[in-house]
């Protein structure tokens, strides 16, 4: 009797090691499960992520990376100068332009007014880019004084000129919509514009033929 029980005693001890390894195993592989479905979890969170980043990349480049609000955006380079919202007439006048036609540079204008017509700038006798000019102050202006409100690059009438973003002459309407995003309005792939603010006080116009960008107009009505 006392034999029986000690052989019972020792094959209960020889299947409880011989069960422990599976114990551990399973808890091993319950690990595994658990950090596989970690690492699953991980990698579906780590795809989420990319897909979460690619789809908030892609998200950002459709709302574009210009802020059309920023004044700062609206200038052109024309000859290595730049032009922009707080260029006066003069400022240009200055760098050795004329004007193709004679312009009243005493003319007052009124605070926060547009003087529509438009001024295209000359060096040459050749037309190198166009402007209208505005007063965005409280106060009267001498015509000399405005800054410019719109600012228009051609191919056609000189090619050393670009945008921001570097955008110039030969750009893509693919690097047109990588910067700015969707298009307020786009005429087939002619005409790609963008226009904000109330009594759309900003719009940008980029014409476009089979090699890229013609021309930029930049406009703040505001």
């Amino acid at each position: 009797m006392r034999k029986l029980r000690v052989i019972t005693i020792t094959l209960l001890i020889a299947l409880t090691f011989s069960m422990l390894p599976a114990c551990s195993n399973g808890g091993g592989s319950g690990g595994g499960d658990s950090s596989g479905s970690g690492s699953s979890g991980g990698d579906n969170g780590s795809n989420n992520d990319t897909s979460s980043a690619g789809s908030s990349g892609s998200g950002g480049m459709v709302d574009g990376v210009v802020d059309l609000s920023d004044d700062s955006n609206y200038f052109v380079i024309v000859s290595g100068i730049r032009y922009d919202l707080n260029t006066t007439v003069q400022d240009v006048l200055n760098d050795g332009y004329s004007t193709r036609k004679a312009i009243n540079l005493d003319y007052e204008a009124d605070p926060g007014s547009f003087v529509v017509e438009q001024i295209r700038f000359l060096i040459d006798d050749e037309v190198i880019f166009a402007v209208q000019a505005g007063n965005r102050t409280d106060n009267p202006l001498p015509l000399s004084q405005c800054t410019l409100k719109e600012m228009e690059i051609k191919s056609e009438w000189f090619a050393d000129a670009s945008s921001v973003g570097g955008l110039t002459f030969g750009s893509s309407k693919d690097d047109i919509i990588a910067l700015f995003g969707e298009p307020s309005q786009m005429n087939s792939d002619s005409v790609i514009s963008y226009s904000i603010g109330d009594g759309l006080n900003r719009t940008i116009v980029f014409h476009l033929d089979e090699t890229g960008i013609e021309s930029i107009r930049l406009t703040v009505y505001k």
